[in-house]
């Protein structure tokens, strides 16, 4: 299981389900100052020289000096702007797809840096890491593909690797209803729960559609719901072993909308999963 964060999270409360908020252009300015060579460049002690280099040009020739300015400065609010927009299409991304975190559940939108676990802005995502390529506190190297740079859960501090596959494919639900309780996951599910009195919970990273997380319940007769609310629209699959009484599948399959596909299975005494 990967590390936790070291950043303080408050991990009794409820996992976060709304979507991620929108960028302001503020917020933009301040994302793309983390860049290291443009928070070199604007230290205080580099000012003096900067006049000194605009002496002359703005003895010479004034105008093309002020052109000059203007360009750097109107380029900078655009650079700003399509980050802006970007973030944009991240959040509504973010929206339809629902990325969970395995362990809590909470909506996943975070970034940090596998070395010092600081937040990373998302600028890092952008591009490729084009305007943010090392880490703004320990100046790590930043990459998606290295692993240096990690998807982050803010609710349980829980990081995952890859966030640029992560974050652009659903995390869907499968909820297994069985007789009993499976005790070794089969091929690359992950437990990201011990088997508690009547369920267990797996992990699946899936491929490049989709990831997966499988909660098996053997409680049957129970009249609760066998998955939080914020998660019963997300249930891709409610799978229901052939030998529970059709008046309990009934009303197992009411907690769930028309967008749940539900199949009936054969309830194998294995020690296994393979979906």
């Amino acid at each position: 299981m990967p590390p936790e964060a070291k950043l303080p999270v408050a991990r009794e409360l409820a996992p976060i389900t709304e979507d991620p908020a929108g960028l302001l252009l503020g917020e933009a300015f301040q994302h793309l100052r983390c860049n290291r060579l443009l928070r070199w460049g604007l230290r205080r002690w580099l000012i003096p020289t900067y006049a000194a280099a605009l002496i002359a040009p703005a003895w010479f020739n004034p105008s093309l000096l002020l052109a000059v300015l203007a360009g750097a400065i109107a380029s900078y609010f655009l650079l700003a702007l399509a980050y802006v927009c970007w973030y944009g299409w991240f959040v509504n991304r973010n929206r339809n797809y629902k990325p969970l975190c395995p362990r809590c559940t909470s909506r996943m939108w975070q970034l940090c840096c596998d070395r010092c676990r600081e937040p990373v802005p998302p600028l890092a995502l952008w591009l490729r890491g084009m305007f943010l390529s090392h880490c703004p506190y320990c100046g790590l190297h930043l990459s998606c593909r290295d692993e240096t740079l990690l998807a982050w859960c803010s609710t349980c501090s829980r990081t995952q690797p890859r966030p640029d596959q992560l974050y652009f494919k659903p995390t869907h639900v499968v909820v297994w209803i069985r007789t009993s309780l499976p005790h070794t996951p089969a091929g690359e599910w992950e437990r990201i729960s011990k088997n508690y009195k009547h369920g267990a919970a797996f992990y699946h990273v899936g491929d490049k559609h989709s990831a997966s997380i499988m909660y098996i319940r053997d409680d049957y007769k129970s009249p609760d719901a066998p998955v939080a609310a914020h998660l019963k629209n997300q249930t891709r699959l409610l799978l229901v072993s052939s030998n529970i009484p059709d008046i309990h599948r009934d009303f197992i399959r009411g907690h769930f909308g028309p967008g749940t596909i539900c199949e009936t299975v054969s309830d194998v005494n294995e020690d296994s999963i393979s979906i």
